[in-house]
């Protein structure tokens, strides 16, 4: 899964994926870059490409995803957009726009949401949505909401709150409603 986020740079999609697939790119252009990531990604029998909060339309080809005519392969290439940007003209009805986000992006949240073992582990959840998407969240920081909230009125020391903090975070993590960083205590 790639997370392409409001400012898509090519390039950086281009780093993940190939990260993922163990392809080492260096510092060649675009295009010879676009190409070994259609050569490599030839090379799965199959393969699942998912492309994160798009924004905006984003050209495959550039990126180096095969897809369509051009490629005959057991490729699935899936398109999840936060704000559906990728096929609002193909719809005439605003209001079935609305209704297929709803279904697509804000049920499953729900749904996710409303299955959180404990209140506390919800209540940690939103604390996460105040930062904004695709930031490093601060774990002490986010402690200290929760303590300045009462979340951890039990806790004798931060540094316990600190640790049921982590397994909150663990927790939505294994539940794949928060994702991993790569930064320190994030």
């Amino acid at each position: 899964m790639v997370t392409v986020s409001q400012n898509p740079l090519v390039k950086n999609i281009q780093r993940e994926i190939a990260d993922q697939l163990g392809l080492p790119l260096k510092d060649e252009s675009q295009s010879v870059r676009a190409n070994k990531l259609v050569q490599r990604l030839k090379q799965e029998k199959r393969i699942l490409v998912i492309l994160d909060d798009l924004w905006e339309r984003l050209d495959l080809e550039e990126v180096g995803i095969p897809y369509g005519d051009t490629h005959k392969g057991p490729y699935v290439i899936r398109m999840i957009h936060w704000c559906g940007v990728m096929h609002c003209d193909n719809y005439k009805n605003p209001y079935q726009h609305i209704e297929e986000m709803y279904g697509m992006v804000f049920l499953p949240l729900k749904l996710s949401f409303d299955h959180l073992e404990s209140d506390e582990t919800k209540l940690c959840f939103l604390f996460c949505c105040l930062f904004r998407e695709d930031d490093d969240i601060n774990v002490q920081l986010l402690t200290r909401y929760g303590m300045g909230e009462g979340l951890f009125s039990d806790a004798d020391t931060l540094e316990e709150a600190s640790d049921r903090m982590h397994i909150l975070i663990d927790k939505l993590k294994s539940c794949c409603l928060l994702l991993q960083s790569d930064k320190e205590d994030v």
